[in-house]
């Protein structure tokens, strides 16, 4: 997820810093749509890194409530 957030930024500066310089439309609107297809991997790895988990591990909870239950279960199960 580094790598990707890393590149999108450093895609972002590239565009701001550099390309905003070029004299040339044309190359100005080539480099803009390399840049853009760059983006889209930057943004495709940073999706892959957070997509939902098919099953969560055993000690994510949204409440205080939920892990007391948890351990309530695991004590009454034997599992130490």
């Amino acid at each position: 997820m580094a790598v990707g957030t890393v590149g999108f930024s450093l895609t972002k500066a590239f565009h701001y810093g550099v390309i905003n310089m070029i004299p040339d439309e044309y190359t100005r609107v080539r480099s803009y749509l390399a840049l853009q297809g760059l983006d889209f991997i930057w943004i495709l790895m940073i999706l892959i890194a957070c997509r939902p988990r098919k099953e969560w591990p055993t000690f994510f909870t949204l409440s205080v409530n939920d892990l007391n239950e948890q351990r309530n279960r695991e004590n009454a199960a034997g599992v130490p």
